[in-house]
């Protein structure tokens, strides 16, 4: 039965079926690709949103150190500052303050500002 078949015919079915093929291989070769490119955008999405997550935990946790440390400094200022005015009285209080070198009170003051 194929001999019967003009040859016109039989390239004409072999086109027909090699661009058969070639539609069929492209369409599955683009479903591979979409899915596999649907899976990858969904894994990046949940890494993005897992980044996002672990940012705004150290983000949190460095603020809450910051305002630690702010707390720290400003007692640790006040404490300073009390100091200071504590040895400005006794400064004021010594009746040796104005004489020429330093006496033991005054060694002893500029020891406590160390």
């Amino acid at each position: 039965m194929i001999d019967f078949v003009p040859a016109s015919v039989k390239l004409a079915i072999g086109i027909g079926i090699c661009i058969l093929i070639g539609l069929g291989g492209s369409w599955v070769y683009n479903k591979i690709y979409d899915r596999g490119y649907e899976a990858a955008s969904i894994k990046f999405k949940a890494e993005e949103a897992k980044m996002i997550k672990a940012n705004q935990a150290a983000i949190a946790s460095a603020e809450k150190d910051l305002r630690e440390d702010i707390a720290k400094l400003s007692i640790d200022k006040e404490k300073l500052e009390n100091e200071s005015a504590r040895l400005d009285v006794e400064a004021d209080q010594d009746r040796a303050a104005h004489s020429c070198g330093i006496k033991r009170s005054g060694v002893r003051r500029l020891n406590a500002i160390r």
